[in-house]
């Protein structure tokens, strides 16, 4: 199956941070020094994951509408919650992988669950927005990555038509490369100039027929999910 982006999550779930987001006992994520203190907020509306098979074949995974989902842009990650999830909700809560506390004290039946997933930046292999210019578009975020088996995944955060899906993406962008250019990893000449230049001057370009496709950005070189713990930025 690879590494899934969004699971859910029991409240008080506080285990393997880098892997999966952590939720506290009142459901809120936990966030960790790398988020920094800049932390934005936004109501989406869907949120949908995809996995790209060998055969350039879209396989939807997770498929949340018209639910209210809580998009977080931090300095190290991008981060999705639908907050007080119960079974049977939403439909295909089925196929999400459920992350339980083993050390928990709460009775089973009492156990609330969060709907929660997180892009690291070091994971983003491509990032791409439509915004709504017509019927049949949306405002909508896209974000690839890869996982260590080299399936392609990518997850789609929808929001109201009062949203700026370009802003949105360039906010990922900008934030992503500067995380990036923090690493302790060793750097190319070419993931250096894109890093560098994609940092503040520099937004995604526009699509030229944007009725019809995605604007989108590639960065040179990813880690695949869930890799890049060894060389995080020194704090």
């Amino acid at each position: 199956m690879g590494y899934q982006a969004v699971y859910l999550v029991e409240n008080g779930y506080r285990e393997d941070p880098y892997r999966f987001v952590n939720i506290d006992p009142d459901g809120e994520v936990c966030f960790e020094p790398w988020d920094g203190r800049r932390i934005r907020r936004y109501m989406a509306r869907a949120a949908y994951l995809y996995r790209v098979d060998e055969d350039g074949d879209e396989i939807e995974i997770l498929h949340y509408n018209n639910v209210p989902v809580e998009f977080l842009i931090t300095d190290a990650r991008a981060v999705i919650r639908i907050p007080e999830y119960r079974d049977g909700d939403y439909e295909d809560d089925t196929r999400a992988a459920v992350l339980r506390s083993d050390r928990s004290q709460v009775p089973e039946s009492d156990r609330v669950m969060t709907l929660a997933g997180m892009i690291r930046y070091e994971w983003i292999s491509q990032i791409s927005y439509q915004r709504k210019v017509s019927r049949g578009t949306e405002e909508c975020v896209r974000l690839y990555y890869r996982d260590l088996s080299e399936a392609r995944w990518y997850l789609d955060i929808i929001f109201r038509g009062n949203a700026d899906a370009e802003y949105l993406a360039n906010v990922i962008l900008h934030r992503a490369c500067r995380y990036r250019l923090l690493m302790t990893d060793e750097k190319n000449d070419k993931e250096t100039y894109f890093f560098n230049k994609y940092l503040e001057d520099y937004d995604i370009e526009p699509a030229h027929n944007p009725r019809r496709y995605m604007s989108y950005v590639r960065f040179p070189t990813q880690y695949p999910a869930p890799g890049g713990d060894d060389v995080r930025p020194r704090l």
